[in-house]
């Protein structure tokens, strides 16, 4: 019989963000040989994963509560009712995600039961953006704590972890991988238009002001300037205002791999990530990437992506303006992020990496 892993989870499992990385956890520990429990808000149809849901409608309890106070809420809630499914010899490890591990971990040590904990960003105190979110930050540090093992994306998270005082023996970096085969530059087309993409949830954190103040600093001739993804309602009004026939908004989409293949350059001046997934999808697609350090996606300029200071908007219209006059050193490098996504963030490489943590774990 093989090791029997609870995975707690409180997502909806929907596929996508998130919920993918979970579907491709799952998959790891399943072609591992382990038998998965898995605690979360949908359902998984997955041979090998019994999925179950928590027994009370908790968000109904809560729906009176602000959106960030009804997020922690839930998670604790998530957290307490996960707790009570161990039992003694029951598991072999747990898997869980920041915010709603610190009950179900702390059970797990008492039990001596390993755990592994999923943060998706980094550490809660490297700087405010977890803090202005709402987030329950000292819940966080707790999970720190109590985890045997933490899992991030990039060495830039880990590196804000140890900074932190957490052990570097504990802190482990799987990058997230990519479906090489829906995001390819084989489909590129020989543009007639220069165009720059910003490809990602577009909010503050994700640096959209500015974004849209250094394309138009940039100033670029017959070149055009397209965000796609889901966008805040803080952001919303000053997006809706900067549209015109060079500049366009395309809502969140199943397929934007359509539209990447359409452009040049990715701009992302991002505050904070684990791992920005749309940067190396669209890397995947054969674009240059500028973004900042903070985007966890380092394959070096000779890779095709630069890092800028995120305010630093001058910086970055220097850049955007000097690829797109040497249109062919672009589209060179472009050619080289996509080999060098082929040979790190493949889904494969992330499955092996992750079932070797979990099983290093006992």
């Amino acid at each position: 019989m093989g090791k029997r892993v609870l995975y707690v989870y409180y997502g909806k499992m929907n596929h996508n963000g998130l919920d993918l990385e979970v579907d491709h956890e799952l998959f790891a520990l399943v072609k591992a040989g382990y038998e998965v429990d898995l605690f979360t808000r949908g359902k998984v149809d997955m041979e090998g994963v019994k999925s179950s849901r928590p027994l009370i409608n908790w968000s109904r309890l809560y729906s009176n509560f602000s959106s960030k106070l009804y997020y922690n809420k839930i998670q604790h809630f998530f957290d307490w009712a996960a707790s009570r499914r161990l039992k003694p010899g029951l598991y072999d490890v747990v898997v869980g995600w920041s915010g709603c591990a610190k009950k179900t971990f702390t059970q797990a040590k008492s039990l001596g039961i390993p755990t592994v904990l999923n943060a998706e960003i980094h550490h809660v105190d490297h700087n405010r953006v977890l803090h202005d979110m709402g987030l329950d930050c000292r819940r966080r540090r707790e999970e720190y704590g109590v985890a045997d093992r933490i899992v991030v994306h990039s060495a830039f998270c880990k590196k804000t972890f140890t900074d932190k005082g957490v052990e570097d023996e504990s802190i482990y970096v799987a990058h997230r991988g990519v479906d090489l085969e829906k995001f390819s530059c084989l489909s590129r087309e020989n543009n007639q238009v220069f165009r720059v993409v910003f490809f990602g949830r577009l909010c503050e954190r994700k640096g959209i002001r500015q974004a849209i103040s250094a394309w138009k600093l940039a100033n670029l001739d017959h070149a055009e300037f397209w965000m796609i993804g889901a966008i805040d309602s803080s952001v919303k009004e000053d997006v809706e205002s900067e549209l015109s026939d060079r500049v366009k908004y395309i809502p969140f989409t199943s397929t934007p791999e359509q539209y990447l293949v359409q452009c040049d350059i990715n701009l992302m001046p991002t505050e904070s990530e684990g791992l920005a997934k749309s940067l190396v999808e669209a890397a995947a697609c054969g674009l240059v990437t500028i973004t900042t350090e903070e985007s966890g996606f380092d394959l070096g300029e000779e890779n095709g992506v630069f890092h800028v200071e995120r305010d630093n908007i001058h910086r970055t219209a220097e850049l955007m303006k000097h690829f797109y006059q040497e249109r062919s050193l672009c589209k060179s490098l472009g050619l080289c992020a996509r080999n060098s996504v082929e040979k790190s963030f493949t889904w494969e490489q992330f499955h092996q990496r992750f079932a070797q943590i979990v099983e290093e774990s006992f």
